[in-house]
């Protein structure tokens, strides 16, 4: 209730699952409206949306690197039914509606890529050297676009994320083919001031594979944290 008192617009929940259904709950339960983002950790249909409520959840916002298993365009796609059919096999506890069983999937594929290139050699250092080599790794259950790189001085694989916003059902994506990245080999984003090519997207227009903040963040802006 403060949160809605201080006049604040744009709300930004950077949350476990649990604790980002209950935000999302509260938020619609008071009818507060704001731009509502949600950090990538808490973005499962299962695990999040569906115990807060489909119709809570509509015209949420967040950056997503992983198809969504709920979402009906991946499922005639050959991706998609190698996932279904490895977790009805190996996982037959997993949730299906759950991103999660997702990401856990991506992790053992890129850890087998991993373990595939470093050989007979499987020295610690041999795989530490194997991990911070990976240059454009696809997986198939990454979103279009999104590939995966590390470097001795960076080990965050994830260097691009696609913007989706959620329909009532599952998430769409928002600004398709347009994807949000940064420069390789830097620990962290940074803004760049530069005049956008496009609005809509605020992309710069040095093409300088920087990022500013997309229009809708403009706003009094207020973080609900764990």
């Amino acid at each position: 209730m403060r949160l809605q008192a201080s006049s604040a617009n744009v709300l930004v929940t950077a949350a476990i699952p649990k604790t980002a259904a209950q935000a999302i709950r509260k938020v619609y339960d008071i009818g507060w409206k704001p731009t509502h983002f949600l950090t990538s950790v808490s973005i499962s249909v299962g695990a999040v949306m569906r115990p807060a409520g489909l119709e809570k959840c509509i015209g949420i916002i967040t950056a997503g690197y992983l198809k969504e298993p709920t979402d009906p365009q991946w499922q005639d796609t050959p991706e998609y039914k190698e996932w279904l059919a490895w977790m009805k096999k190996y996982n037959t506890s997993g949730n299906i509606a759950d991103s999660l069983t997702v990401y856990g999937y991506s992790l053992a594929q890129t850890m087998v890529s991993v373990l595939k290139a470093s050989g007979d050699n499987l020295t610690r250092e041999n795989v530490m050297k194997q991990a911070t080599s990976i240059h454009i790794l696809t997986q198939p259950m990454l979103l279009p676009g999104i590939t995966l790189s590390t470097s001795a001085g960076d080990f965050a694989p994830i260097k691009q994320m696609q913007l989706e916003k959620f329909d009532g059902s599952t998430w769409q994506l928002v600004w398709r083919g347009d994807l949000w990245s940064r420069q390789l080999n830097k620990s962290r984003p940074r803004r760049c001031n530069t005049k956008p090519r496009q609005a809509s997207t605020k992309r710069c227009a040095r093409n300088c594979n920087r990022f500013s903040v997309p229009t809708a963040v403009a706003g009094n802006v207020v973080s609900m944290g764990e």
